[in-house]
């Protein structure tokens, strides 16, 4: 999109995710206005879908989507300097790029723990593989197409359970943020994270994970 309106957000989960994948329990991002507004909250409220925002200065909040971002970025550098193009150029290819390549943490590529089956890769039209000589000669009915459907999602939901016993921690930024405040804590949680409120006027400011919290001395 060529600017991350609230507008232009709210389509795009709508258009890009629930008409193509359904509607998802909830949905995880950080705290900017492109995704918090009226506009998002209203789209998401008529979906029934939960919007749950990263904690700010915390990356394992968001840890899946700032470890993607990194790599869709080494892949495209690669990409320019070679080819000489702009990077939106070559943003498809390197989308394609990553979602059919294995994922040292799951095991298993993102295309196959969503399909359930690898895609068919270029390669394997110029030299065909054994499946793509075997899905030519097949003569389909409903019957063979639903079996096999029905063992693709049964391998795919195999591949998930796999890939979630395997999931490693995502490694945090190795920037900090420059100390701020001093502020008040108004609440504190379980999960680590506490709010914090103004020390003039005590409205609320933000919340944050203890990790990133020192005792202030006055």
């Amino acid at each position: 999109m060529r600017k991350a309106t609230g507008a232009a957000v709210s389509n795009f989960i709508k258009e890009y995710i629930v008409c193509r994948h359904g509607i998802p329990y909830k949905i995880i991002t950080d705290n900017a206005t492109s995704f918090v507004n009226q506009e998002v909250t209203k789209m998401l409220k008529s979906y029934g879908i939960k919007h749950r925002k990263s904690t700010p200065y915390y990356p394992q909040g968001n840890g899946q989507a700032e470890a993607t971002n990194k790599t869709l970025l080494r892949i495209l550098s690669k990409m320019v300097s070679e080819y000489k193009q702009g990077w939106s150029v070559h943003l498809p290819d390197a989308l394609w790029a990553y979602r059919t390549s294995p994922r040292s943490a799951t095991g298993f590529s993102p295309y196959s723990l969503v399909y359930g089956s690898e895609a068919v890769s270029p390669v394997e039209i110029a030299v065909p593989t054994a499946r793509v000589l075997a899905i030519n000669d097949v003569e389909w009915d409903v019957q063979s197409c639903s079996d096999w459907r029905r063992m693709d999602l049964e391998a795919a939901d195999e591949r998930r359970q796999q890939a979630e016993e395997k999931m490693m921690a995502y490694c945090p930024s190795k920037f900090a943020p420059q100390w701020e405040g001093p502020f008040i804590i108004k609440e504190s949680y379980s999960s680590g994270y506490y709010v914090l409120t103004s020390i003039e006027d005590g409205t609320f400011l933000s919340s944050i994970n203890g990790k990133w919290l020192k005792p202030y001395y006055c």
